[in-house]
């Protein structure tokens, strides 16, 4: 792995048991594991500036493309909605050949730089649920930062794990390679 690099290292899915409030016991099975998936990056980038491209839609847009053209889908992003604080929503969508891909969810935690936690879903089931959640920290490293990434989810989604683990992976490589292309072009993100 190199400075600048996306995922490396100990990135998988498992199952695990996480600790539910009284009233999400009574309201699912209290033997009930999510899948866990876990990705951690080392970046020469500060954990500001990292933590900032999680939540600019220009920026969001631009690694949304590059990911998405990584995996071979059309790289057509339709819309990229932020509102950046606690209880606020965003919505990304693109194009791909069987339609629009939406992807949507609730920002819990903004806790700059450190930590972005937000719901994440794709379907109204998913969203009636509520059980998709991806946790972001990021870690000051030298002069650059680790950025891990957790994604909890309901087990039933299993089928999808490696096509979620893929598309993860590539928006944590596209961030990195976009804050290159960024230090090349403009000497850094203004």
């Amino acid at each position: 792995m190199t400075s600048a690099s996306g995922p490396a290292g100990s990135t998988r899915w498992k199952r695990c048991s996480r600790p539910r409030t009284n009233r999400q016991e009574k309201e699912r099975n209290c033997d009930a594991q999510d899948l866990r998936r876990r990705s951690h990056s080392l970046l020469r980038f500060p954990p500001e500036r990292v933590f900032d491209a999680w939540l600019d839609p220009d920026r969001i847009r631009a690694w949304s493309e590059m990911a998405l053209d990584e995996n071979g889908l059309p790289a057509d992003v339709r819309r990229v909605e932020v509102d950046a604080r606690i209880g606020g929503r965003f919505t990304f969508s693109d194009m791909r050949p069987e339609g629009e891909a939406v992807h949507w969810g609730t920002y819990l935690a903004i806790d700059r730089p450190r930590k972005l936690v937000f719901t994440w879903f794709t379907s109204e089931e998913e969203e009636m649920e509520n059980n998709s959640t991806v946790t972001v920290t990021f870690e000051p490293a030298g002069t650059g930062c680790t950025v891990a990434l957790v994604h909890e989810m309901d087990p039933k989604w299993a089928q999808y794990e490696k096509q979620v683990e893929k598309g993860w992976g590539a928006m944590l490589d596209m961030q990195a390679r976009l804050l290159i292309e960024e230090d090349k072009t403009f000497g850094g993100y203004s």
